[in-house]
Parts: structure tokens; C-alpha cells; sequence
């Protein structure tokens, strides 16, 4: 994997921690419930925290064998969860039923539940792409 691969996707994932989107399909009003409940639940990381996960995340792929496929069902797995862990980040931060995909020199990423593929890096690619 390239650096500036591994950048786009700490990046991502840095943010995304910080505001995270909460969407399992439940389009009900139950629906509508827990992911509230989520929101109210969730415990934001701090400055210091989002900066540790960047830095042991950005570790964790440089040691990493492509491809790579971080992914969070309700809570963060893999690398994901190990760089949440040693930084203190809450899994309560990690948007639900969101994948990400780095391999062939482009990460992709679907953001909630049955979203779309999207490449984010590089940023000219086609965002029609699939994992």
C-alpha cells in the first residue's frame, strides 16, 4: 500500500469518528429510536484520542499486506478495533454497517447500510467503483 493510500484512509476514519453516521436500514420509527439512542450513547473522542487512533491506524497499515478491509458492523473490527483500543476512542464513535476497502492502489469506502461504493483515493477515480 501506498502512503498516500494509507493517508486517505486515516484520514477518513479520523473524521468520520467524530461525527459518525448511525444507520442500520431500520427505517421505522424503531428505526429511528436506536440510532437516537445511539447518538445519546455515544461517548466523543477528544482531540488527543482521535490523534492516538491516527497515528496507531496509520501504524497498523503500514505493517499491513495488502489487501485490507476495515469494517464496522456495530462496532469497529480488526485494525479498527485495535487502534480504538490503544487510543482510548470509544467503539461507541464508529458509524454502523460501514466498510472500507484498500487494494490495487485505491480505497474505497461504503458508508452505512447497502451505501455505495466510493473511492476516495485516488480522487479522480470513478466513485461507481465496487470493492
Amino acid at each position: 500500500m501506498s502512503e498516500n493510500q494509507i493517508k486517505a484512509a486515516v484520514d477518513w476514519w479520523a473524521n468520520v469518528i467524530k461525527g459518525p453516521k448511525f444507520d442500520n436500514g431500520d427505517k421505522s420509527s424503531r428505526g429511528g429510536m436506536t440510532m437516537g439512542l445511539a447518538m445519546l450513547a455515544r461517548k466523543a473522542p477528544t482531540d488527543e484520542g482521535v490523534e492516538k487512533f491516527r497515528a496507531e491506524l496509520t501504524r497498523l497499515l503500514e505493517a499491513a499486506k495488502e489487501p485490507v478491509w476495515l469494517s464496522c458492523d456495530y462496532g469497529p473490527g480488526g485494525y479498527l478495533a485495535d487502534a480504538a483500543e490503544v487510543s482510548g476512542v470509544s467503539q461507541s464513535s464508529f458509524p454502523w454497517k460501514t466498510n472500507m476497502n484498500l487494494r490495487d492502489g485505491k480505497v474505497t469506502v461504503a458508508y452505512g447500510y447497502q451505501a455505495p461504493w466510493e473511492t476516495i483515493y485516488p480522487p479522480e477515480a470513478d466513485n461507481a467503483s465496487t470493492p
